[in-house]
């Protein structure tokens, strides 16, 4: 079964960078999908690099295992996690997702 964790973003891509960190040593996540909410700083950019280069340090052979999402608006926490809810079902193929 495969598990996904998403991880919301806005304006705080440091914050974000360090629960991705914690995140990279747990081996039962097979996906993490950062959404960023419609950042009004730097944020996208600054996570889109950072998760390319570790998708490149960690590479597998697999798929990447890191992803950034780009919400179209920031309509709350409840909305940029179904974002990456509905991220995680439909796209990795996440066996469980509770929306």
């Amino acid at each position: 079964m495969k598990t996904a964790a998403v991880i919301l973003n806005y304006n705080d891509p440091e914050a974000t960078k360090g629960a991705v960190e914690r995140l990279r040593h747990f081996r039962a996540i097979d996906d993490v999908i950062v959404v960023d909410n419609a950042s009004t700083d730097d944020s996208a950019r600054k996570l889109g690099s950072y998760l390319k280069r570790i998708n490149a340090e960690d590479a597998d052979g697999g798929p990447d295992r890191y992803t950034l999402v780009l919400s179209d608006r920031n309509g709350g926490y409840g909305y940029g996690n179904n974002i990456g809810l509905r991220y995680a079902c439909e796209i990795t193929g996440t066996a469980l997702c509770l929306i």
